[in-house]
């Protein structure tokens, strides 16, 4: 038998550590069969808070236990080569049947990734190029802005992502 909370913690446990204490994930229970798995992210000074954001739905119960992700993801969970299928009762999402989904837990390398590009995708900042702390931000190697999630739209915290430092005392790309 699934539960939901033990689903949810290892979901959790693949979402970018430094993000825990900026989102809280809970299930909201529905009429319908499936249940939702919804990210509260709290409001800061960069950005109002956002309440009840869909991340996926969850059946426990019934013939077929699953959890469906909206259907804009399929290329991911393809390229991936994760198993889903398609419900016509289930219009924009597709689902993948638990004991799938759970096996792939245990292979955080292939999931982990889609998970946190699901997560990611129910945040829509604006970009920005950096802000005023891009020499500490290079002199750690990673971002130190104070609102981690807001700073995902910084495209410097792309390049020092992938190793590329402009500036500081670490910097590695010449001018």
């Amino acid at each position: 038998m699934y539960n939901e909370q033990e689903l949810i913690n290892k979901i959790i446990d693949m979402f970018e550590p430094d993000f825990k204490p900026f989102y809280d994930i809970s299930v909201k229970e529905n009429k319908g069969a499936a249940n939702s798995i919804v990210i509260d992210c709290r409001g800061t000074y960069f950005h109002d808070a956002i309440k009840g954001a869909l991340f996926a739905r969850i059946q426990i119960n019934g013939a077929t236990p699953y959890i469906s992700f909206n259907d804009k993801y399929e290329s991911l969970f393809k390229v991936a080569e994760i198993p889903f299928y398609k419900a016509k009762s289930d219009i924009g999402f597709l689902r993948i049947d638990l004991n799938i989904f759970y096996s792939y837990i245990n292979e955080p390398e292939i999931l982990s990734p889609i998970l946190r590009i699901i997560f990611m995708d129910l945040f829509s900042f604006t970009p920005f190029g950096c802000c005023d702390r891009f020499e500490k931000c290079s002199d750690e190697r990673k971002c130190i802005h104070s609102d981690l999630i807001y700073a995902t739209a910084c495209q410097y915290r792309k390049n020092l992502v992938a190793g590329r430092i402009f500036y500081g005392r670490n910097r590695n790309i010449a001018y």
